[in-house]
């Protein structure tokens, strides 16, 4: 009886053994969590356009594009929720962070006289909303990630030109726009699982807030030369991550 007892008190032990080695971490959930990091691009080419366009005899004192590299940090809070299935996990995530996101440019060309022109872009928020796909190993989660963003952009440029060459041009010119643009972000992550409710992560996105073009205006005013400066809102975002799972 006793040598039975032992034998049924051994296989127990195993079969408990094997099955806390089998059990797999519940990603399925909701979870709230911060989240910081850095962002950054480059604007290789604001460009300046004329109407009329400059004369090739005088394009000189109409410089074309000016280049700026972007960056800052940015952190915020986020809330999401997840649903495991075998192996697959899907989740919806939304995420808002303040932004230190900046940068400038500035270019100058001479004919007549001396043309500088300046951009700058700020990046004041950033908001995306979603989706999660990814695989799980346990307490390990890779996914793939995309959805909706928003962000507070603030697009700016001047012109200063000392051109005698081109009737209306000579003097300072500015224009801005500063306002919520809406496009759309891509990228993937890695979560880890500290604890049954803590998990760490880190987390890398593509966001592209769309082109924007800004009208330049000149006081007093004049009704030509138009002058415009486009600008691409792209910028890449690399995020470490803590959330609290329930």
């Amino acid at each position: 009886m006793l040598r039975v007892a032992a034998l049924a008190v051994v296989a127990l032990s195993i079969s408990a053994s094997a099955f806390a080695q089998n059990a797999q971490f519940d990603w399925t959930g909701f979870y709230a969590g911060v989240n910081g990091g850095y962002g950054w691009g480059t604007d290789d080419n604001v460009g300046f356009t004329y109407t009329p366009a400059c004369a090739p005899a005088s394009a000189g004192d109409c410089p074309s594009s000016v280049s700026m590299d972007i960056g800052g940090v940015l952190g915020g809070g986020l809330l999401g929720a997840n649903w495991q299935h075998n192996m697959w996990l899907l989740g919806i995530e939304g995420d808002a962070d303040f932004s230190g996101i900046d940068g400038s440019g500035k270019k100058s060309s001479s004919f007549s006289g001396t043309t500088t022109i300046k951009a700058k872009t700020e990046l004041d928020w950033l908001a995306t909303l979603r989706g999660r796909a990814g695989i799980t190993a346990d307490r390990a989660v890779f996914y793939a990630t995309g959805g909706l963003a928003f962000g507070g952009v603030n697009n700016k440029a001047t012109l200063t030109s000392g051109s005698t060459a081109i009737a209306g041009l000579g003097g300072t010119w500015s224009g801005s726009k500063d306002d919520v643009e809406i496009g759309w972000t891509v990228g993937g992550g890695l979560e880890y699982a500290a604890t049954e409710h803590v998990v760490l992560g880190v987390e890398a996105l593509y966001v592209d807030l769309g082109d924007r073009s800004v009208t330049l205006n000149k006081t007093p005013p004049v009704a030509t030369p138009v002058i415009s400066a486009d600008f691409a809102n792209q910028f890449v975002v690399a995020r470490a991550r803590l959330s609290f799972k329930w």
